[in-house]
């Protein structure tokens, strides 16, 4: 029996459509009409396209060619603010990213994303996207980055995505990524963004230069079924020497009563392959 996820529909981007936009829902403040003019452009900008995402478990795809590569971890999360547990997970990514890219010399965490459970930020589900727009200077200078000195290109940026704080495996919104060597340049679509997000230090306001993407037949989708609190996916956001990167989101699944929904924590790991202490945002 196969556990590959089939005629799931997500919204891509229309040919031809270049640029999107989304400066956050509407509210009642004075980027009202701003934030939804912008919202109303995405919205008409977008067309549903059904997919078969498919079980990573059964066939899994080498991370040279894919981005991807899930893991299994010794590291234990309890406590997702307990500074110590949060250390020796760093420690065992670090490894496994060592692995992946032998030719690291540095690495730069950035700050933990909490997903799920009360107070923090929701999945973000059908919405496929890169963190990065792949032209790192375009991207630092839309942030604001560009002149602050802060803005030194890693080779690569890792994503990783954790389950935390579960009793059962992650049923309801699994997280779901595009096969990196499917992926193409004209896939991309610029995707400017200014949002309130939740972090550590409290709720700010993040100007960010995203990418969405084209729909295209030959373009293919995984995810791992049923990943644990004791798992963690490794992907890849952005890659300096070459056009590589994983679209990636969540995607709503029916999950019987009584079950915990999914809580994740995720961050991204920027990696230098030079000796040299890099400025970084």
């Amino acid at each position: 029996m196969s556990n590959d996820i089939t005629d799931y529909k997500i919204p891509f981007v229309r040919d031809g459509v270049d640029v999107v936009r989304f400066f956050g829902m509407p509210s009642l403040s004075l980027s009202f009409f701003k934030q939804l003019r912008h919202f109303l452009g995405l919205v008409t900008s977008l067309a549903p396209a059904a997919l078969t995402i498919t079980d990573a478990r059964e066939n899994p795809p080498d991370f040279a060619t894919c981005g991807f590569k899930l893991a299994s971890m010794a590291s234990e999360i309890t406590d997702w603010d307990d500074e110590s547990q949060l250390a020796a997970y760093k420690a065992e990514v670090e490894a496994l990213a060592g692995e992946l890219h032998p030719r690291a010399k540095r690495f730069v965490w950035m700050d933990f994303l909490k997903r799920g459970g009360p107070g923090n930020n929701k999945p973000a589900v059908d919405g496929p996207h890169l963190d990065y727009y792949q032209d790192w200077q375009a991207t630092m200078e839309y942030g604001g980055h560009a002149e602050s000195g802060k803005a030194d290109e890693p080779d690569v940026v890792l994503g990783v995505w954790r389950p935390v704080l579960m009793s059962n495996p992650v049923l309801d919104y699994p997280f779901v990524y595009m096969d990196a060597s499917t992926f193409e340049p004209t896939d991309q679509v610029r995707f400017e963004q200014e949002f309130s997000l939740l972090t550590p230090e409290g709720k700010k306001t993040v100007k960010n230069l995203a990418a969405h993407a084209h729909h295209r037949e030959g373009q293919r989708w995984y995810y791992h079924r049923e990943q644990t609190c004791r798992e963690v996916l490794l992907f890849t956001h952005y890659t300096k020497a070459t056009f590589r990167a994983n679209v990636h989101c969540a995607v709503k699944q029916e999950m019987g009563a009584g079950l915990q929904t999914r809580q994740s924590l995720e961050n991204r790991l920027l990696i230098f392959y030079d000796d040299e202490e890099p400025n970084t945002i």
